[in-house]
């Protein structure tokens, strides 16, 4: 068998395994929200309990967050492309953010709020204090400068399609 044969067909099994990952609920993230690595996304079933470091994807569609939609028009995110995120605080918490820290149930973080984006747009964080109804979530990202509920506040659960379990 010729070269670019054997080429061809070590490609078309690659991605081939590659499509039975994607549809088997397996992701790469790429992006900076969280570390970079593969996930196994599970279905949040109705009544499921959702927790402070669960990994969770958002449908921005289903928030209702006039804060997402400056997002979307600011490009820090893209409509339709769900975000990944970390669960910082649950139903019940307080949370209240100052320069570099924030902190969520008596617990404080080192998190800076910046003032401004990379492209040196104004940035203004989500008012707090806050307590969290019995439907919202604080979500937190990795870097210190990610845009999370700092900037966008909480999210309904309803927005939550997934959690994401990392593999590696």
């Amino acid at each position: 068998m010729p070269l670019f044969l054997r080429l061809l067909l070590v490609l078309c099994v690659i991605a081939g395994l590659l499509c039975i990952a994607y549809l088997a609920g397996y992701r790469l993230n790429l992006t900076k929200s969280l570390p970079y690595r593969i996930y196994r996304l599970v279905a949040i079933e109705s009544g499921g309990v959702l927790s402070r470091g669960d990994d969770v994807v958002i449908d921005i569609s289903q928030t209702n967050n006039p804060h997402i939609a400056e997002a979307i028009e600011r490009r820090y995110v893209i409509p339709n492309i769900p975000m990944l995120k970390e669960i910082g605080g649950v139903p019940g918490d307080i949370v209240f953010l100052c320069a570099d820290t924030l902190h969520i149930a008596g617990i404080s973080t080192r998190m800076v709020v910046a003032s401004e984006d990379s492209k040196g747009r104004e940035l203004t964080p989500y008012p707090t204090p806050l307590v969290l109804s019995a439907d919202q979530y604080w979500l937190v990202s990795d870097p210190e400068r990610g845009y999370d509920s700092r900037y966008f506040g909480p999210i309904d659960r309803n927005a939550f399609t997934h959690t994401a379990v990392p593999i590696l």
